[in-house]
């Protein structure tokens, strides 16, 4: 296995509630925001892309894996596909990306994929928790479930902290634009027009 072959996936197990719609369902250049995200994926490499969706979701594609616990944010998602990844045997690495990157490139993701992981950790942008590249192993998960069970800090940081997760520079930081809020997302839209 290549040190840089990987499998993306989307994040889009979030609520939405401060959008006040589905995040993956809004349209960026007549694509929506689940569609670009995966296209952003596979023009960086990836060799799959699965969709990190919420928990209680029917599930209707192979590619899509709901979380198997509601209410812990992206953890939630990380905790079913790395799940997902071990029962499975599945040693490739996997990066994911959240939903509502609207400025997003390809070559962003590429940095993340080329990393090579050290000690089986992680690797994602210097103060920036998502996107991350992380190679699934029993004591990753392991690590999430406590985190989770005890529900004390679900934060992104905490996570890759306790992995020793590592940070590498990004030149460009305006690609990881987060649009959460509806006046965000009018703010990328413009962005992306300038």
């Amino acid at each position: 296995m290549s040190h840089s072959e990987f499998i993306g996936v989307v994040m889009s197990g979030g609520k939405s509630q401060r959008m006040g719609t589905n995040k993956a369902l809004l349209e960026r250049h007549g694509k929506t925001m689940a569609d670009f995200t995966a296209e952003c994926l596979t023009t960086a490499g990836a060799r799959q892309v699965l969709y990190s969706v919420p928990f209680g979701f029917e599930t209707v594609a192979s590619n899509q894996i709901a979380d198997i616990t509601s209410s812990l944010g992206p953890l939630g998602g990380i905790l079913s596909i790395l799940d997902y990844a071990i029962n499975q045997d599945i040693k490739t690495n996997f990066l994911f990306v959240p939903v509502d990157l609207p400025l997003l490139k390809p070559q962003t993701l590429t940095q993340l994929a080329q990393y090579s992981l050290i000690n089986e950790n992680a690797v994602t942008f210097h103060r920036q928790p998502l996107p991350v590249l992380i190679r699934p192993s029993l004591d990753i998960l392991k690590t999430l479930i406590e985190i989770t069970d005890t529900q004390k800090n679900l934060s992104m940081f905490h996570f890759l902290d306790k992995i020793n997760a590592e940070a590498i520079k990004l030149e460009d930081v305006d690609v990881l634009y987060n649009s959460n809020r509806p006046e965000e997302w009018q703010a990328a839209l413009a962005k992306l027009k300038s």
